[in-house]
């Protein structure tokens, strides 16, 4: 039979049986009152073995177990579900909402268009223009980038 538990982040690491199910089994990761679902076959279920969506999840929460200040996230959608992305979204909203800073890096922008305040746009190692998100459209970022 399968088990669900809870893993806390915070300094006393804990581990509570939350419920018996015959259903999957979920790790809640919690730092910082923010949860994020982690699917697992088990509770000793190797990182490197949870899909890719899980797995940064779980890299997310040891970024955020460390209550820094300012956020360096690399490509932090890339090759997850939907679902996933929403909820890295929804996370990383919340944060900057109590004053974190994000800084975002992606190669698909789209989303960066969708998620960040401003956008800094680099070429060749040096930051060409910085400008609130609703001063760019693709074609200028691109443009920026390039010239």
């Amino acid at each position: 039979m399968l088990t669900r538990w809870c893993v806390s982040l915070d300094s006393n690491w804990r581990r509570d049986r939350v419920s018996e199910s015959t259903q999957r089994p979920r790790l809640h990761l919690i730092s910082d009152e923010r949860l994020m679902q982690v699917q697992c076959k088990a509770r000793e279920q190797a990182v490197s073995e949870l899909s890719g969506g899980n797995q940064q999840k779980v890299a997310i929460a040891r970024i955020l177990h460390q209550q820094a200040d300012i956020l360096l996230m690399d490509e932090p959608t890339k090759g997850i579900d939907v679902g996933t992305k929403s909820e890295v979204y929804r996370m990383l909203g919340e944060l900057a909402a109590t004053g974190k800073t994000i800084i975002f890096v992606s190669s698909y922008l789209p989303e960066l268009l969708a998620v960040c305040d401003r956008i800094g746009v680099m070429a060749r190692g040096d930051l060409r223009d910085v400008r609130n998100t609703s001063d760019w459209t693709e074609e200028e970022v691109m443009r920026v980038a390039i010239g």
